[in-house]
Parts: C-alpha cells; sequence; structure tokens
C-alpha cells in the first residue's frame, strides 16, 4: 500500500520542529467528527456525544479524565465508516483519528505499528487500542470485525479536550483533531534557507510533510510555489489515492507559509 520512501519518512522524518522567529507560517487541516448518538466514556457515566456539556470530563487515551472544553457541531453530507469490535461499533467521517495498531509490509516482512490512524485506513484485522483507566502504558487491542461504509446526511459532532486532546468511546480512542500541518521558513536572498513541520496525522500526513520541507529548502520563493501535491506524491514513490489528500494539505501548508511571509513583508515596506 505505501512505498518504502513513503514509509522512511514516516518513520525517520526530515526537518521536524519550529522554527525560532520564522519568516512565514502556515497552518491548514481536515474538520473529523463522529454521529450524535456515539457514546463516550465520561465521569461517571457514559454519555451520547450530543447531550455532552463544557466541563464534563471523558477519558482519554492516557487513561485519566479531561475537561470538555469545547462541543462542535456541524452539517454534514457524505461518507461515514463503522467499525465494529467486541465492544461495539463506531460511526466517524472517513479522516477521523483512530488509536490503532496496524501492518505493514515493509521491505518484504511485515511490521505493525501503533499509531493515530485514519478511519479510512483501517481493515478487519487491524486492531483499536482501548485504554485502561489510570494505566497510560497499557491497551486492549481489540480486533476489528467489521468495515461499512454508507451515505449520511445530518449533524455531526467533535469535542476538544484539554491536554490529551483525545476521547474514548465504547469502542475506540479518538484523537480530537483531523490532519494538522504547519509549516515555518527562513527566508534569506529570497530563497527558502530552513523548512521545517510540526504534523499531527496518519503517516501520509507525516511523510508528506517531510518531504515537502525537503523539497522546498533551497528554493526560490516562486519555485517553491510550483510545488504541488503530484510533485510531492512522485518523490514519494506514490501515494494510494484516497491519501493523496495529505500531499495536497502539505502544498497548502507550504504555500500558506509563503503568503504569510509576503503579506509580512509587504506590510513592513508600506510601514
Amino acid at each position: 500500500m505505501y512505498s518504502e520512501k513513503m514509509m522512511e519518512h514516516f518513520r525517520n522524518p526530515k526537518n521536524m520542529g519550529e522554527i525560532e522567529n520564522p519568516d512565514g507560517v502556515g497552518t491548514v487541516g481536515n474538520p473529523i467528527c463522529v454521529l450524535p448518538e456515539t457514546d463516550i466514556i465520561s465521569n461517571p457515566n457514559t454519555i451520547s456525544i450530543q447531550n455532552l456539556d463544557v466541563g464534563n470530563k471523558v477519558l482519554s487515551h492516557d487513561g485519566k479524565y479531561h475537561k470538555v472544553i469545547a462541543i462542535h457541531k456541524r452539517k454534514y453530507k457524505g461518507e461515514i465508516i463503522t467499525l465494529k469490535n467486541q465492544f461495539g461499533k463506531l460511526s466517524v467521517t472517513p479522516e477521523h483519528h483512530i488509536l490503532a495498531a496496524k501492518s505493514f509490509v515493509i521491505k518484504n516482512k511485515d511490521e505493525t505499528i501503533d499509531f493515530w490512524c485514519h478511519a479510512n485506513d483501517l481493515k478487519i484485522g487491524d486492531s483499536l487500542l482501548y485504554p485502561k483507566k489510570n494505566n497510560k502504558h497499557y491497551f486492549l487491542y481489540l480486533p476489528i470485525t467489521q468495515v461499512k461504509t454508507a451515505e449520511y446526511d445530518g449533524y455531526v459532532y467533535n469535542l476538544e479536550i484539554k491536554d490529551a486532546h483525545s476521547y474514548v468511546s465504547k469502542s475506540a480512542t479518538l484523537h480530537n483533531c483531523g490532519d494538522l500541518m504547519t509549516i515555518y521558513i527562513k527566508i534569506k536572498d529570497n530563497r527558502l534557507e530552513d523548512v521545517k513541520f510540526k504534523t499531527f496525522g496518519c503517516a501520509a500526513a507525516i511523510a508528506t510533510s517531510s518531504m515537502i520541507t525537503e523539497m522546498a529548502k533551497g528554493k526560490t520563493i516562486d519555485e517553491a510555489l510550483k510545488i504541488n501535491r503530484n510533485n510531492v506524491a512522485d518523490a514519494l514513490d506514490g501515494l494510494p489515492p484516497i491519501k493523496m489528500h495529505c500531499s495536497n494539505l502539505a502544498a497548502d501548508a507550504l504555500h500558506a507559509a509563503i503568503k504569510d511571509y509576503l503579506s509580512k513583508k509587504g506590510k513592513n515596506e508600506k510601514g
């Protein structure tokens, strides 16, 4: 599914981190949500996400309860993915991050990695990780027994959780962010002298962020603005179709950082 080059940039990403006093910063991301009837493990009761209130405490991936600091509700029309394991079912938007154990073939060997994975990446046989209360180092591994897709038209919800940024349903552990990429740039003599990134996301999101920093470093502003998602995917020896949006996000984040720099430069010149 993934090329060796993509997995290398995922496992050993280049240029990760922030630039002190960057000349430009660009941040992009995807919204993600669950259905309103999704039961969330709260303290002391299990409550459907549509009935939670700001200030409630919910179980997070670290095995502790954390406060809900915001609740988001939006209209959504599109595909919903339902994952089933021995604890129950979970229905989410395709790019919602779920803590999972997933197998990859790397250099002709099967390798299982625990990480935050898009719902649409998961298949029967992968495992969803479920935390043990008050023990951040222990998880139950719950094999997925069924995966279904269906069209949905209605409201969906998401939470913002203080500190942990995750919440637990009856059957899975979910992050409260979608893919979120931030690119930092330093400009000297009209060239990108340094480029770094911070990304929360799946393997492809991290790999494309790493690759685009390598591609952009040393280029002129005009050259960097011409880097597009196909360039990024080709440099990684290809991406699966469902992951092409990650290369699009990487290009968008780079372009946003450059536009941020040009905007600041224009204001400084006028000032």
